[in-house]
């Protein structure tokens, strides 16, 4: 079966935030196992036109400012240690939309230990890759999206410009597009799922002191050791003190079975 996948969406309860970080690794592992990832134009549209919110889970609430940066597509959202859910703890997510009725973004530090050459055998431009899945957000997870990196504009369907030469894209035929073209000056993250809010509710966050924004940048997002992200853009004045062992959804998805030791699909 080649490692094929499907995140289906498995989110019975997403305005709560009541379950724990047992439950979504079990959610994300048994979707790794059962089924195969969906891209293109449905998918997209499905995620512009999403109606559930996904939400942090936050301890004590305290004003926070916007640090000086406009809120818009375009900026990184630091977690700071007032969100304690598992999900979204020490996370940065890129705002890739903000706009009336659709305000949404990718989580740029939670790589996983399965590939994408294996998630997507049907995408020949990936064989041979060891380019990783990461952890968009908790928000369909059957849905794979992409960030991509070029210097010239890029006009598939289904991909609006973020900011400078970030890309995000629905579109299957962006893997091929920049992979192909093999310029180092060009770059493409998959991520299963994202992050998404309702009117208000991420404004309302920030407020609380949920979220730092900070402005984005390529480098980061591409190519640096997602493991270091979260430090170093933190303003958090807290941001050494680790949460306990086992509280990292990226770090425990990588004890999930590789795609060579999956069983067939369901």
């Amino acid at each position: 079966m080649g490692g094929s996948c499907d995140f289906k969406s498995n989110n019975p309860d997403s305005t709560t935030g009541r379950f724990g970080v047992d439950f979504w690794i079990m959610a994300f592992s048994w979707t790794i196992r059962a089924t195969r990832p969906v891209i293109g134009a449905t998918v997209l549209a499905a995620l512009l036109g999403f109606t559930p919110a996904e939400t942090a889970r936050r301890g004590p609430a305290a004003p926070l400012g916007h640090q000086g940066q406009k809120l818009e597509a375009g900026v990184f959202l630091v977690a700071t240690h007032r969100i304690t859910d598992p999900r979204f703890s020490q996370s940065v997510v890129l705002l890739t939309h903000y706009q009336p009725g659709t305000v949404m973004g990718v989580i740029i530090n939670r790589p996983t230990e399965h590939r994408l050459s294996d998630l997507l055998p049907e995408i020949k431009a990936l064989e041979g890759r060891s380019d990783p899945l990461f952890f968009g957000g908790p928000v369909s997870l059957n849905a794979i999206v992409m960030l991509l990196q070029s210097p010239e504009e890029v006009k598939l369907e289904q991909t609006t410009r973020v900011f400078g030469d970030v890309y995000f894209s629905g579109n299957p035929e962006a893997f091929a597009y920049i992979i192909g073209r093999k310029r180092a000056d060009e770059a493409i993250r998959g991520y299963a799922g994202y992050a998404g809010w309702a009117s208000g509710q991420l404004e309302g966050e920030i407020a609380r002191g949920d979220w730092a924004i900070v402005g984005a940048d390529a480098f980061i997002v591409f190519k640096k050791d997602p493991s270091k992200v979260w430090k170093d853009l933190s303003p958090d004045p807290e941001r050494g003190k680790e949460l306990r062992a086992g509280r990292y959804p990226w770090r425990l998805c990588r004890a999930l079975p590789s795609s060579r030791e999956m069983p067939p699909a369901w």
